[in-house]
């Protein structure tokens, strides 16, 4: 009865918001530290009252529990890529159990890395220790060099954010962690393997593009986006949209499988269109996590939706409106690729559910966790939808990040959130998450409140560019960057 009386209490509902579980939790443990005396009482009441939590949050549980890792012990919890060590309740409140802690994490990440074979330097966290005393928690990340694979591993090649009172934010971070690193990380990798032009996605939801513009844009307005598109882009490219067009169209119609009678404007434009809202439907599914339950999607919904419910859907992307209640009014400005508004047709409809449905799978609190991680998140993307041969010839070049890192630290800006950063030709945004990334850091070593942060990144780090696609993929970068200081954000 008295354990009925520690556990059957949590209850959970999948319309919770990710704070709203972040609390049920707190709560379940200082309840339950009324009364733990042991490292077992904690784990196995913590465990239990964390189980219908993690549920309402979409996590599909498989937890092991005293898993033996090799050439490393037995982890107490094992949750997907999070390890947990629990230590006796109160125990952080000596620096010895606090380091015993830390090693022993060491020790679990390392061991089972090599028992997965795993590279550690590929995605930062990849794998994550906890330490818990139930008073007290802090985390364990990977710190070491991402370029190469690390033959030997030692705490040196760690660091250990906490300990942290177990508070609203501590177990926030901590659900987060575990929700994101068991589904598919949003990397810049993994974008472009899926939406690239050699994946599955790309291909048809361009040429259902192209169809509706050519046999569906009954609407004048689609043709006036058009001619707008073309405009401003013979600005963007110059002489470079003229130059070589025959021969930039057929890499183009080649790479997506389409009659190599395509226009090459056409096809560009098309292109521009399918990134463009791609990178909508990734801001919108970045935005909505702060407002509505951890567990919804708004992709997973899209796809899911009869017509009628699409097009509206649709319609509060391209009218910004899906921004506008997280407080973000700027995101889209006069955007004229909206115009597939006005050529629905069947099969594009049912090639952007299947846009939506692929983006479903994805994290979208990935860069909450790994802002550092994320940089210029849609650049290596968009080399992939438009080739480096056709980039070039329409004058497109990207500075790659080592180049943009060398470059602020010859400005000397060190992150100072009091100081303004201006880029004028930002493109897709690498200097501007870059230095959002220094900001983040300064504003944490100075213990700046986030709201505070956030305010100083916001008004001191300004980017701008002629180019809309470019905007639209900064102001996107720029949400990533920012990771769990979105939530810090005033509406």
């Amino acid at each position: 009865m008295k354990t009925k009386q520690n556990t059957l209490w949590v209850h959970a509902d999948p319309r919770d918001s990710i704070l709203t579980v972040a609390d049920k939790l707190v709560a379940h443990t200082t309840h339950l530290m009324r009364t733990a005396r042991t490292e077992e009482d904690l784990r196995v009441r913590f465990e239990t009252g964390m189980a219908p939590l993690l549920a309402a949050l979409g996590v599909v549980r498989d937890p092991r529990y005293e898993k033996t890792i090799y050439r490393s012990g037995r982890a107490d919890a094992v949750h997907g890529q999070v390890i947990f060590e629990y230590e006796a309740p109160r125990a952080f409140r000596s620096k010895s159990a606090i380091d015993h802690a830390f090693e022993q994490l060491v020790r679990y990440i390392s061991g089972e890395a090599s028992e997965r074979k795993d590279a550690l330097y590929i995605f930062d966290p990849k794998l994550v220790g906890v330490g818990l005393d139930g008073e007290q928690i802090f985390f364990v990340h990977y710190c070491g060099a991402k370029g190469a694979p690390k033959v030997e591993l030692s705490a040196k090649d760690f660091v250990r954010l906490g300990p942290y009172p177990f508070d609203q934010s501590a177990a926030k971070t901590l659900l987060t962690y575990i929700r994101v690193l068991s589904r598919r990380l949003l990397t810049a990798d993994e974008l472009a393997r899926v939406f690239g032009p050699e994946g599955n996605i790309a291909p048809v939801v361009v040429a259902a593009f192209a169809d509706a513009f050519a046999n569906w844009a009954t609407a004048p307005r689609v043709h006036a986006f058009f001619d707008e598109w073309r405009r401003l882009f013979g600005i963007v490219y110059g002489d470079g949209f003229a130059a070589h067009e025959a021969e930039q169209a057929q890499r183009l119609c080649r790479l997506y499988g389409l009659p190599p009678t395509t226009d090459l404007q056409v096809l560009l434009f098309m292109v521009h269109t399918y990134f463009a809202l791609l990178m909508k439907l990734i801001a919108a599914e970045l935005v909505s996590i702060a407002e509505t339950s951890f567990m919804s999607s708004f992709s997973h919904d899209l796809a899911h939706s009869n017509n009628e419910v699409l097009r509206a859907k649709l319609e509060e992307i391209e009218s910004g409106g899906v921004y506008a209640k997280r407080g973000i009014t700027n995101f889209l400005e006069g955007d004229f690729f909206r115009w597939y508004l006005d050529a629905l047709s069947p099969q594009l409809r049912d090639k952007l559910r299947d846009l939506a449905r692929a983006l479903g799978e994805f994290e979208p609190a990935t860069p909450i966790i790994a802002p550092d991680a994320q940089r210029d998140l849609l650049k290596k993307l968009y080399q992939y939808l438009v080739p480096q041969e056709v980039r070039h010839d329409l004058g497109e070049y990207y500075t790659p990040d080592w180049l943009a890192e060398f470059t602020i630290n010859e400005a000397g800006y060190s992150g100072d959130t009091r100081k303004r950063f201006l880029d004028p030709a930002c493109g897709s945004g690498t200097f501007l998450a870059l230095a959002i990334e220094r900001a983040r850091k300064y504003g944490a070593e100075k213990c700046e409140p986030a709201r505070e942060t956030a305010k100083r990144i916001l008004a001191n780090i300004w980017g701008f560019d002629l180019n809309p696609l470019a905007v639209i993929a900064a102001r996107t970068n720029y949400l990533f960057a920012l990771g769990d200081l979105l939530q810090a954000v005033e509406c």
